[in-house]
């Protein structure tokens, strides 16, 4: 049964960093590039840690065998089998809530996953029980949800209990309430909440190091503040990161959102209503969206109520953030216009397939030029469906784990190589 205890709070603080100049829009990408053969693509160069995680992670070196091999949005068609995985999950963990308080106010959290194994819980133990933190998309607003049932137990088992595991809540998100100006929308990747939740982590466990795994959205918030606080994150014992869904520019994936399929925005105006829903389901929340109207004349959750667009929903919140523009906002929130100073070892994988974020987004100099960089690029997938299998009701395989094989194996070895640069028996 998926249960919380109790909540911890703690407060941290972190200036904002300084707005930089707005970024030249990118070249749209194709939305969709399907394949007769599924099969795994290789980067056209390789970095030095690519090379590494070529040698350390060799499933990355196999092919990913997808569900649904043919027929129209077989990469949505996907994507939705990964929910599935979740239906009947056989195990689903209990968590513990650390909630956090940042430096504007906004609450968010840490659920951390708790285990049976005793070390996972000791913060006296070593480097090699490392601390992987998820950053989830905007659709996976509960920790009880997708890929984040399973994917932290069967971690911590394959390494016999020497690994902690942290799900980031997000500010209203998660049956948090919004206690400050910081509403959901590309504003917020501008956030410090990413790096208040890091500083618990370490504060937690100092003798650990952290390796973060992100997904969609999750990547996007993550990788704008490590670009922007490179030496922080480093002496935070960040280690390496894995993206899921990578979007390369925000700009770009907003665009995307609002206008797939065939301009309709279908993706746009389902995270809205997310969005809303958890907001109009809290009356905490709703207080102080109240306050908010009261500071902010031009603002409104009737407003809100009628976009129809995440482009409309920014143009709504952007000015709770003190932003006069869209483009001072992106220059601040889009991670593009800083990727060249991400310094983390960071893997990404998309597909070619994806709707939303596809690869062929992530072609271009900054990519082939990062040595810290390595991407993986497969036919099939969609937006993070790497499901093998079709999951079936009371298959007794619902706990995921056995219908993402080519996923899991890779987040193990990918785990395995970040311990491995924190103790320094790997390098770049």
């Amino acid at each position: 049964m998926y249960t919380r205890t109790p909540s911890i709070t703690v407060r941290y603080s972190s200036p904002r960093g300084p707005s930089l100049p707005p970024p030249d829009p990118p070249a749209p990408a194709p939305l969709e590039e399907p394949s007769d053969e599924d099969s795994f693509d290789t980067p056209t160069t390789a970095s030095s840690f690519e090379a590494l995680v070529a040698a350390h992670c060799p499933t990355t070196q196999t092919e990913f065998i997808p569900s649904i091999k043919r027929g129209p949005f077989k990469g949505l068609r996907q994507s939705m089998l990964m929910g599935g995985c979740s239906v009947e999950a056989t195990r689903k963990p209990t968590v513990s809530r650390e909630t956090l308080v940042c430096t504007h106010g906004s609450d968010v959290a840490i659920d951390w996953y708790d285990v049976d194994l005793t070390v996972a819980t000791d913060p006296t133990a070593g480097p090699d029980c490392p601390v992987l933190i998820s950053f989830p998309s905007a659709g996976q607003l509960n920790t009880g949800e997708g890929l984040l049932i399973y994917l932290p137990t069967e971690m911590a088992e394959r390494r016999n209990g020497r690994c902690r595991c942290g799900t980031a809540v997000f500010h209203g998100a998660g049956g948090l309430p919004l206690t400050s100006h910081e509403l959901p929308g590309s504003c917020y990747c501008g956030s410090d909440c990413v790096g208040t939740i890091l500083r618990a982590a370490h504060k937690r466990f100092p003798n650990s190091p952290i390796i973060v795994g992100c997904v969609s959205l999750g990547s996007a918030m993550f990788s704008n503040w490590a670009a922007r606080n490179a030496d922080e994150c480093k002496s935070l014992g960040v280690s390496c990161a894995f993206y899921g869904c990578f979007g390369d520019s925000v700009r770009e994936t907003r665009r995307t959102a609002d206008t797939w399929p065939m301009g309709l925005g279908a993706i746009g105006r389902g995270v809205i209503y997310g969005w809303l829903d958890e907001i109009n389901n809290c009356k905490e929340s709703l207080r102080t969206i109240a306050a908010l109207e009261e500071k902010h004349p031009t603002f409104s959750l009737a407003k809100l109520k009628k976009c129809k667009s995440l482009r409309q929903w920014d143009d709504a919140t952007r000015m709770l953030y003190g932003y006069d523009s869209d483009e001072e906002m992106l220059a601040a929130c889009d991670v593009r216009t800083v990727l060249h100073q991400h310094a983390l070892p960071t893997l990404f994988i998309n597909a070619k397939d994806d709707f939303l974020c596809p690869a062929g987004r992530m072609d271009g100099e900054v990519y082939d030029q990062m040595p810290n960089f390595a991407r993986i690029v497969t036919n099939s997938g969609g937006h993070f469906g790497y499901v093998s299998s079709i999951p079936k009701k009371g298959d007794g395989g619902m706990d995921g784990a056995a219908h993402t094989p080519w996923l899991i194996n890779i987040v193990e070895e990918f785990v395995e190589l970040g311990v491995k640069l924190a103790a320094g028996e790997a390098r770049v």
